[in-house]
């Protein structure tokens, strides 16, 4: 086998097989590879030779009975009986109202976010042009896939685990505090590790046409250190009941992205850069 560790073969209708055919199967059967399966199907079993069917597990398959399906439907009308449970339809308005703010925020969340990564690159296209934008792109998309390499599966566990503890803000607040110093740990030495190495990586992974994303791609490296900070936060933010927390934070990101944009283009892509790590560490929730 090549990646399975057995290999499944049916047949059907087996019993149409010729005489030769019927003398290779029985041989075939008399000494089965280990990792060979074999399923011989047939709706005219007494066609099938006996050498064949004495070395099979047979199995009939019969439509269920007048006496099966009324076994069934007695013990299904007993449990109901026995049983104060139905299924029923019920509907909240207050539960609808809940669950149509929460999602209410984690929706406009996601879409504020996206239409802010659209602005940032239409603002950065029209002033600086689309070298420019290919360069700034190339390295925000580096710390953006360092980000969210780890940042889907952690948000997931952070929320079913701050879930648990919402009852208990004391638990909450230390939870809090150990998994963002674990995250930390973690990330500060990958974001000093990518500002310092950003040329070899860029070689290595583009060549040298990319240069001009190097500068680019050591400033931008420093975003991983608030990011890996923040990394828990819209988790518990959310498990909490504060999702419009994690709005008014993505709001706040897209403003203060697009006006930086507009405010140091003159100086240069750089800059631009700078004030956008920038706002990064200065949005930060402490």
């Amino acid at each position: 086998p090549v990646q399975s560790e057995k290999k499944v073969y049916i047949v059907d209708e087996v019993h149409m097989l010729s005489k030769g055919a019927f003398n290779a199967v029985r041989n075939r059967l008399e000494e089965p590879p280990a990792h060979v399966v074999l399923v011989l199907a047939t709706t005219e079993a007494h066609k099938v030779p006996a050498a064949i069917v004495d070395r099979c597990h047979r199995f009939d398959f019969h439509r269920p009975s007048l006496q099966q399906i009324a076994g069934v439907l007695t013990t299904a009308v007993t449990m109901a009986i026995a049983s104060t449970w139905r299924p029923r339809f019920r509907f909240s308005c207050r539960h609808f109202r809940e669950l149509w703010k929460f999602g209410f925020h984690v929706s406009a969340s996601h879409t504020v976010n996206g239409m802010s990564e659209q602005a940032v690159n239409l603002l950065v296209g029209s002033l600086f042009g689309s070298a420019v934008l290919g360069y700034f792109n190339v390295a925000w998309r580096m710390v953006q896939l360092v980000c969210s390499l780890t940042g889907s599966a952690v948000y997931h566990v952070g929320f079913s685990a701050f879930s648990r503890l919402q009852q208990d803000r004391a638990a909450t607040a230390r939870a809090t505090l150990q998994a963002t110093r674990l995250s930390c740990l973690v990330g500060f030495p990958i974001a000093a590790g990518i500002a310092l190495l950003a040329g070899p990586m860029v070689f290595l992974l583009f060549g040298h046409k990319w240069d001009k994303c190097v500068p680019l791609l050591s400033i931008q490296a420093l975003e991983i250190i608030p990011a890996f900070y923040a990394m828990f936060f819209a988790a518990c933010y959310r498990a909490l009941d504060r999702p419009g927390w994690a709005l008014t934070l993505a709001l706040l990101y897209a403003t203060t992205s697009i006006a930086a944009i507009l405010l140091l283009a003159p100086i240069g892509i750089h800059m631009v850069v700078v004030a956008w790590v920038g706002r990064s560490f200065l949005l930060l929730p402490v």
